[in-house]
């Protein structure tokens, strides 16, 4: 068996300079995934709440999937030593953004 040199180029084949981090996610997940993201959440939460009545659930979207998603990543970047340090006060280890989308009272 013979096999040719890799002899093409590699690295970024489009300036990546003037997209944003949301079209980057966009190319990762599609609209149609957190369509059915919700669609199963919501079948599940209505399975568990028929044995256990939940007050407080309501149904989720597909937005609230994409931004749960969108919140994990960059629970990857900005990485603290417990989670619900991301809704702190404190200025070093708050993240504004996560508060933004996500409000929680601690």
């Amino acid at each position: 068996m013979q096999v040719n040199a890799f002899a093409e180029n590699t690295g970024p084949v489009t300036n990546a300079t003037r997209f944003s981090a949301l079209h980057f996610f966009k190319l990762m997940f599609k609209d149609k995934n957190f369509d059915r993201n919700a669609k199963e959440t919501n079948r599940y939460a209505r399975q568990s709440i028929a044995t256990k009545a939940d007050l407080k659930w309501y149904e989720t979207k597909a937005i609230d999937i994409c931004a749960f998603f969108g919140l994990n990543i960059l629970f990857g970047i900005k990485q603290l030593t417990e989670v619900h340090s991301s809704w702190s006060k404190n200025l070093l280890l708050g993240i504004q953004e996560i508060q933004k989308i996500f409000p929680w009272s601690l």
